[in-house]
């Protein structure tokens, strides 16, 4: 993946012998690709499985894009947080690395003086 002046991230294909290298151009979406890079095991049957961004969360998602279509989609998870690193199991499910986050809103104010 590389980055372009726009901030966002293009994913290019190379090819094992001679050849130009091939955009994989992602369909009309809403999300975009995050800035991490792929885990080995990350493509199986034709489909890549990676963090996403979306418009709405500043947290980078599980997704499956087809590489052949172009076609990217969230994958559901049970909690929403940073995943970082994605790959396939032997046997197709999703594995994930992810960095869960606990904060507090705390408000202060100044106490009256006795005075």
């Amino acid at each position: 993946m590389k980055s372009d002046a726009a901030e966002a991230f293009t994913l290019t294909r190379f090819a094992k012998a001679a050849g130009p290298p091939q955009v994989i151009t992602i369909g009309d979406t809403n999300l975009r690709l995050a800035s991490q890079p792929l885990s080995a095991g990350s493509i199986r049957k034709g489909r890549l499985v990676l963090p996403v961004g979306t418009v709405d969360s500043w947290y980078w998602l599980p997704a499956i894009l087809d590489l052949k279509t172009g076609h990217i989609e969230r994958v559901k998870v049970a909690q929403i947080t940073d995943f970082h690193y994605t790959t396939w199991s032997a046997d197709g499910r999703i594995l994930g690395t992810a960095l869960g986050m606990e904060s507090s809103l705390w408000k202060f104010e100044k106490a009256a003086s006795g005075r």
